[in-house]
């Protein structure tokens, strides 16, 4: 679905066309397929969706997915830069911004549901979340047909192919896997 500026000031029309734009590449990176919908990789909910707006016949775009760092470890996300991942998703094409690429590539597309189940894991029950949890927390949903995983994540060949396309040069698939495993806490 395609995001459809919900007011018609400038900035709402930029941001608009800037999550438009980063949504095709975010679809490729987690999916393997630019056409396939931004989506939570566990239960499959659809990121962007449009709601009515009562008493008319308008509708708002809205996210239906929050976007979760990788690795946490003590309750904080590891690897996150100082800008929020939903500011990086509505700014500048992330195209041609080799530093947001990488920091998409350690995030995992999540419904709120989700995001907080994993978020009170990491916070509350003292887990430190890396990809092998995500992947085992996968097997506890139906459809869920990534196992928890990006796309791009998944295998070398991948990887390799998604960092060619952007021409994220000089990185190793296994040394880019091993930043997003650690050692849990039990």
């Amino acid at each position: 679905m395609e995001w459809t500026n919900n007011t018609d000031s400038t900035a709402e029309v930029r941001r608009s066309k800037n999550r438009n734009i980063n949504a095709v590449h975010l679809q490729y990176m987690y999916n393997g397929d630019a056409s396939v919908p931004l989506q939570c990789l566990m239960t499959n909910t659809i990121g962007i969706v449009q709601r009515p707006v009562p008493l008319t016949e308008n509708v708002v775009s809205m996210m239906d997915i929050e976007f979760n760092h990788i690795v946490q470890i003590d309750g904080v996300s590891k690897h996150k830069s100082n800008t929020e991942p939903s500011d990086l998703f509505r700014g500048a094409d992330m195209s041609n911004k080799p530093e947001t690429l990488l920091e998409f590539m350690r995030i995992i597309p999540l419904a709120p549901n989700v995001h907080k189940y994993i978020t009170t894991l990491s916070k509350q029950k003292d887990m430190n979340i890396d990809i092998n949890i995500l992947k085992e927390i996968s097997k506890h949903y139906t459809g869920s047909y990534t196992h928890g995983i990006p796309w791009v994540l998944k295998n070398k060949n991948n990887f390799n192919i998604f960092c060619e396309d952007y021409n994220l040069l000089n990185l190793d698939y296994e040394g880019f896997i091993n930043t997003l495993t650690i050692n849990n806490k039990r």
